[in-house]
């Protein structure tokens, strides 16, 4: 790493705006309110003006114009993303996709 990029990283980082962390406890399924039997951490900030809702660990990364729409995309991605690893054969995954089927399974 170059010494510059310290700086550039602190300039970045300064434009971050930490909105919240959002306890995500129910989502909905096919039209149907589903209780997660643990809590979902969404990381909410602001960049640039864009707005984005995050969890790393279940590889959910939305944004929008709005705190309101970054959340929505995340619900939606998650919606997509549990039918997909969920329905997704294990041997069709690599490892670290494996561990992220077994954390949706778990979730509900």
């Amino acid at each position: 790493m170059k010494e510059n990029d310290f700086d550039i990283m602190d300039e970045e980082s300064s434009d971050i705006e930490f909105i919240e962390d959002f306890p995500l406890t129910t989502v909905k399924l096919k039209g149907e309110t589903k209780q997660l039997k643990e809590v979902v951490n969404i990381k909410i900030y602001k960049e640039e003006g864009v707005y984005f809702a995050e969890n790393e660990e279940i590889w959910i990364f939305a944004g929008g114009d709005t705190r309101e729409s970054a959340v929505e995309s995340f619900l939606e991605q998650f919606e997509s993303s549990y039918f997909h690893y969920t329905e997704t054969p294990p041997w069709e995954l690599d490892k670290k996709a494996l561990k992220v089927k077994e954390i949706y399974e778990n979730l509900i």
